[in-house]
């Protein structure tokens, strides 16, 4: 799937001396399609549909969103 390259932009992100990786936007989103991978759902996917929900959804469900909670489209 998409670990080589998550893998080469942490490895590039790990070598800025300026900017921890795990405190950028970028990181945040290799963590996510990582976790994604790690449960076995496609991260495109995931990411298409929580995008299209996330707006409109209440925050008292947010975990609902997580990679190891989702259900996909509906």
């Amino acid at each position: 799937m998409l670990t080589p390259i998550c893998d080469a932009l942490m490895k590039k992100i790990a070598a800025e001396e300026v900017v921890q990786a795990d405190e950028t936007p970028l990181a945040a989103l290799l963590s996510l399609v990582r976790s994604c991978e790690a449960v076995g759902i496609n991260p495109r996917e995931y990411l298409t549909d929580v995008l299209m929900r996330v707006r409109d959804w209440p925050a008292a469900r947010m975990g609902e969103l997580l990679p190891e909670n989702w259900v996909g489209a509906v």
